[in-house]
């Protein structure tokens, strides 16, 4: 893989400035939805900016791309960042060298 999947929207948009192959659409569509999952947006907000704001596609090819969003909300998962700080609750039941 030669990008890795975006997790803030400033990484979407400099993807966005690259040449353009399948490989590009499937991680910047896969960045959107973490993020979108991130924000908590819905599928159906996705779709509805999809089928209102998109000028460039035909009414056809929104609700195909809305399909393809669909299909990747349904299977990439919502990515939580691991805690990087010790909690004072589990302070006492891990080992010193241990971090959550």
């Amino acid at each position: 893989m030669q990008y890795e999947i975006p997790t803030k929207y400033e990484e979407v948009l400099d993807l966005c400035q690259k040449p353009i192959d399948e490989e590009l659409v499937a991680i910047v569509i896969a960045g959107i939805v973490r993020i979108a999952k991130a924000n908590d947006y819905s599928i159906k907000k996705i779709a509805d900016e999809i089928m209102s704001e998109d000028p460039f596609l035909d009414p056809v090819q929104r609700r195909w791309l809305c399909e393809i969003f669909s299909q990747a909300w349904d299977t990439i998962p919502f990515q939580v960042k691991p805690l990087e700080i010790e909690l004072p609750i589990c302070a006492g039941m891990i080992d010193d060298s241990e971090k959550i």
